[in-house]
C-alpha cells in the first residue's frame, strides 16, 4: 500500500490482458535491458506475474524483490523513487556552528516572547539590571534580513559576544566596550555620558575601547585608544562624528 519505493526496487511492468478472463490484466515483467536473444519470445503462462512474487523481510543491503501490482490504472508505468540521502556530519557540524542556523532555530521561542539576556558588569561597567537587554523577534528578523536598521539591542548582543572572544583568546585586558545605549543622546544628558565613559575607563584600564553609536539611523563605530589620546572613526557612509559626540569625547 506504499505510494513509494527506493531506486533500487524500480522495475518496468506492463499489462497483459487475461485470455481467461477480459476483464483482468495480468502484470508482467519487461524483458532485461542487460543483452537479449533473437530466439526468446515472451509467454504470458511462463512470465510470472509479480503477484506471484513472496513477501519477506528485506536486508538493507539486499535488493528487494518484491514487486507490487497497480489496480487503479490499465497502463505501463515506471515506479521511481530517488534512494534516502546521504547525511553528511560535516554538513551537519557546520550547520552547528553557524550563528545564522542557530538564530533560527529559536525564532519560534521568539514568537512566543522576547528573551532577556544579562551581563557581567566587567563587561561594560553598568548592571544589566540598570539596563535591561531584550531579544525579540523583530530583533531576529532584522539579522537574518540583513537589510534594515539594526535595534540597539543587537549591538548590545554584538559587544557582548566580541567581550566573550575576547576573554577566550586571553584579550581581555585589552580590548574593552562601551555599552552603546548609555552614550546616546536619546535618553541621556552630556555630563550622564562623560561620567559614564570617563569612569569606566578609568576603572577598567583597557588599551582599547569600542564604542558603537548612532547618528541619524545609522550605526557608526568609535575605536578609542585612551593611552595615545587617539579616536578612530568608523562610518560606512563617510559621515563625520557629530558636534554632540565631540564634545562628549573632549570633556
Amino acid at each position: 500500500d506504499e505510494p513509494f519505493i527506493m531506486a533500487y526496487q524500480e522495475r518496468k511492468i506492463f499489462y497483459v490482458r487475461d485470455p481467461c478472463n477480459e476483464k483482468w490484466s495480468v502484470v508482467l515483467e519487461g524483458r532485461t535491458m542487460h543483452g537479449t536473444h533473437e530466439d526468446e519470445s515472451l509467454d504470458m503462462h511462463e512470465t510470472p506475474s509479480f503477484s506471484s512474487s513472496p513477501f519477506g523481510p528485506i536486508a538493507d543491503n539486499e535488493v528487494d524483490e518484491i514487486h507490487a501490482i497497480r489496480s487503479d490504472h490499465d497502463e505501463g508505468i515506471w515506479e521511481e523513487v530517488m534512494r534516502e540521502p546521504h547525511v553528511d556530519n560535516a554538513n551537519i557540524a557546520e550547520a552547528e556552528d553557524d550563528p545564522i542556523s542557530r538564530l533560527l532555530s529559536i525564532l519560534p521561542r521568539l514568537k512566543k516572547k522576547p528573551i532577556q539576556l544579562q551581563w557581567d558588569i566587567r563587561v561594560f561597567g553598568v548592571d544589566s539590571s540598570d539596563v535591561p537587554l531584550y531579544i525579540s523577534l523583530p530583533d531576529a528578523l532584522e539579522i537574518v534580513g540583513g537589510n534594515s536598521m539594526l535595534n540597539i539591542s543587537i549591538i548590545q548582543l554584538w559587544a557582548m559576544y566580541m567581550d566573550k572572544l575576547s576573554v577566550e583568546q586571553a584579550q581581555a585586558e585589552v580590548y574593552g566596550f562601551i555599552e552603546p545605549q548609555s552614550i546616546q543622546k536619546s535618553g541621556n544628558t552630556q555630563v550622564q555620558i562623560q561620567q559614564y565613559m570617563q569612569t569606566w575607563m578609568s576603572d577598567s584600564r583597557r588599551d582599547i575601547y569600542m564604542a558603537p553609536y548612532i547618528d541619524g539611523s545609522h550605526w557608526q563605530l568609535m575605536v578609542i585608544i585612551p593611552k595615545e589620546y587617539t579616536v578612530v572613526w568608523f562610518c560606512s557612509l563617510h559621515r563625520k562624528p557629530s558636534h554632540e559626540i565631540k564634545c562628549q569625547l573632549q570633556g
